[in-house]
């Protein structure tokens, strides 16, 4: 039979140590959702800015655009027309 008492201080370090864990994989995962709501935000605006700068800049795609929107609209008012 042991005489040997497990004290509490090694039960508390342990606790401690497993705290410290957890809260280094927190951080960890809250900087990958940081990182990754970042780059959604970076692709959109530099996808936005691409699309409408080249609208804004090139007379004719931008006619070529409209034109193509304003086609499509007639196209889709046609079958609406056409179905009832």
């Amino acid at each position: 039979m042991s005489t040997y008492v497990d004290h509490q201080l090694s039960k508390v370090a342990l606790i401690i140590k497993q705290l410290k864990n957890n809260i280094q994989e927190y951080e960890k995962e809250i900087f990958e959702w940081l990182l990754f709501y970042f780059s959604m935000i970076l692709g959109y605006m530099m996808g936005f800015w691409t699309f409408c700068g080249i609208l804004f800049l090139k007379d004719a795609w931008r006619h070529a655009y409209f034109l193509m929107i304003d086609d499509m609209f007639d196209w889709f008012w046609v079958q609406w027309h056409l179905i009832f």
